[in-house]
Order: C-alpha cells, then structure tokens, then sequence
C-alpha cells in the first residue's frame, strides 16, 4: 500500500489545511506542463493522495486500511519490525481492538449509504408523482417508475456491486438489468412529456 503521507511529506496527524497546503506546493513543483516524465508521474501520485487524504471518510479508510497492514506484516515475521515503521508495539488486542474498529466503521458507511437509498428512492417517488400529475399520466405508473429509477440510482452510486455479486458476469447482469429498468423509468417520462406537448 502506498504511503500517501510520506507522498505529500506530511506527517499522520496533519490537518486538513496542512495536506492541502502540502499538495498545493507539490502540485506546483511537478505539474505535466514541466514535460519531465518522472516529474508527471510524480504530480499523478500526489493528486492520487491528496485525493484520498483530503475525504475524511476516505482518509479513515484508508488509516485503519494502514494500521491492519503494520499488523499483518509484523505478525508474519514475529513482530520484528523497525520502530521507525511500526512505531509502536502492538498486542493481539490492538489488533482486535483496530479490526473491530475497521468493522464498526464499515457498518456506519453501509448504513449511511442504505439511508442515501431511501432518501433519493422517496425523492424520486415524489418526482414521479409530480411529473404523472402535471402531465395527466398515471399515478400509480409515476411513482412506481420513479421508485424504480431512484433506487437503482442510488444503489449505482452508494453500493459496489463486487460486494454483493464477486462473479464478474453476474456483475454484469446485474449492471445490465439496472441500465433497462432504468432507461424503461425515464421512457415512461419522456413518452407523458412528449405526448402532452404535441397533444
């Protein structure tokens, strides 16, 4: 795993305003325009980890995704790692104590995305219902079709499909399914708008 710290030459416990200052400098030092290759590749790490160290969801992420790393690595070689590395001794119940936490917080991101659902699936739902009064369509029609367009919107964007389908194929089934019922949602709509105005 790549030490974005160490990338943008900050230390773990930076601030916000000390990663983006950090970044800011770097991103100026090896911007593509220079045409020096090492430098470009350079400028793409740097955006990689400002990336993901400016999200805090993303930065906690990626912290426990470290500290489980430090953990496995120094079991496989008895626990002798530099202290510069490790930094610290761990016990086999601050390695339950860090996986729990890692659960713990995995749990909070598929919850918060399970409300995001609901939230745009009721958003949608209300749309259609809008949308099938104003243009004299079915209600019932409406809001199924805006149910269904929501949800598999906002599944698309808060759920990875590996986490529920690891077979690629079915992945792509599924992908296809959504893409059509989708498209099948958004016709209804077109076909009320398009049928009012040349009424």
């Amino acid at each position: 795993m790549k030490n974005f710290y160490a990338i943008l030459g900050v230390k773990p416990q930076a601030t916000a305003d000390e990663i983006k200052r950090a970044y800011f400098v770097l991103a100026k030092k090896t911007h593509p325009d220079s045409g020096n290759q090492a430098e470009v590749k350079r400028f793409y790490e740097v955006s990689e980890a400002y990336e993901i160290l400016s999200d805090s969801e993303k930065r906690h992420a990626y912290d426990l995704r470290q500290t489980s790393q430090i953990h496995a690595e120094s079991s496989e070689d008895g626990g002798h790692r530099p202290v510069s590395f490790c930094r610290e001794t761990h016990s086999a119940s601050d390695n339950a104590f860090h996986q729990k936490e890692m659960h713990v917080y995995r749990r909070q991101l598929f919850f918060k995305a399970v409300f995001r659902v609901i939230l745009v699936t009721i958003c949608f739902a209300f749309f259609g219902i809008a949308l099938s009064a104003i243009f004299a369509g079915s209600r019932v029609i409406g809001i199924v079709a805006g149910v269904a367009f929501g949800f598999f919107l906002a599944v698309n964007g808060s759920f990875d499909l590996a986490t529920f389908f690891p077979d690629s194929t079915q992945q792509k089934l599924v992908t296809y399914a959504t893409y059509v019922i989708m498209i099948m949602s958004m016709g209804y709509f077109i076909f009320l708008f398009a049928y009012h105005l040349f009424q």
